[in-house]
């Protein structure tokens, strides 16, 4: 049982780590962030693996899941941002 589950667990904590400390949007010394940001990066990331190895994709389909995931999340974010009356602007 460890055999499966410690790869998702790696990966779990992984996509942060890689996400904000790899490429330095934040400092090693703020890896406690890694709690809060875990289930943020990570179940986007385990949602992507589940979703293709169910359905045997292969080749750009993860990469592709991945995007549309990216894009999802992203997307409130940034049109509340840009709103300059608190509204989101679609």
């Amino acid at each position: 049982m460890i055999r499966r589950i410690a790869p998702a667990a790696g990966l779990f904590f992984l996509a942060p780590l890689v996400a904000e400390f790899l490429l330095g949007n934040l400092p090693i010394t703020m890896l406690f962030a890694l709690v809060a940001l875990a289930p943020m990066y990570g179940g986007g990331a385990l949602l992507i693996r589940e979703l293709a190895r169910r359905r045997s994709v292969a080749g750009g389909g993860p990469l592709d899941a991945g995007h549309g995931v990216s894009v999802r999340t992203k997307r409130p974010i940034r049109s509340r941002a840009s709103s300059s009356s608190g509204r989101a602007v679609a």
